[in-house]
């Protein structure tokens, strides 16, 4: 059985596994091919910004463990993409990375249009009551249909606020905070 400590021996520990600069990109899908190449998805449906990867770092989502990568190529098949990372010569190791989260520097991820941000920039802001009151800092955000934003109390005691209109308003970068309209999801 191979082990995957075996297949990344050798690569450089070079890239930053900080998780605070790095952004999910996409994720890893299965193998592709005989050479170690692997499908991807994109989380933003785009593909442009993974043709400037030249390295990245993958997320074992279950254990939170980071394995930087460099990328050798990468390449449009069928709508979807596929990438080479160095050191995965066979569809075997490549399989080993299914399931993985593809993190890369800001600057290697999807470009913002104007009043868009990464869900990862609300981490830190403020809920606040229309009032202006503090409940809490936003420590997570569950990505599912309908995103959930983790709220930390000062207490340590956390609650759930779906991110939906008629629940939150848009974030207000400028003042680090987040409205809820809905005070009943805080009890």
């Amino acid at each position: 059985m191979l082990r995957l400590k075996t297949v990344i021996s050798g690569l450089p520990s070079k890239f930053s596994t900080e998780p605070e600069s790095l952004i999910a990109i996409g994720s890893v899908r299965t193998s592709f091919g005989v050479h170690g190449w692997v499908k991807v998805a994109s989380h933003s449906g785009e593909w442009p910004h993974f043709y400037a990867l030249n390295s990245v770092v993958l997320e074992d989502v279950q254990t939170g463990n980071r394995i930087p990568f460099e990328i050798e190529g990468f390449t449009m098949h069928h709508g979807g993409g596929i990438l080479k990372f160095a050191g995965l010569d066979s569809p075997e190791k490549a399989k080993m990375l299914a399931g993985r989260e593809i993190l890369a520097a800001r600057e290697f991820a999807a470009p913002l249009g104007a009043d868009e941000w990464y869900l990862k920039d609300l981490t830190g802001l403020a809920m606040v009551t229309e009032q202006g009151g503090e409940l809490g800092k936003i420590v997570g955000v569950i990505e599912a249909a309908d995103d959930i934003l983790e709220v930390r109390r000062g207490d340590g005691s956390s609650f759930m606020v779906p991110f939906r209109q008629q629940f939150v308003s848009e974030p207000d970068f400028a003042a680090q905070t987040i409205v809820l309209f809905a005070p009943w999801l805080a009890e």
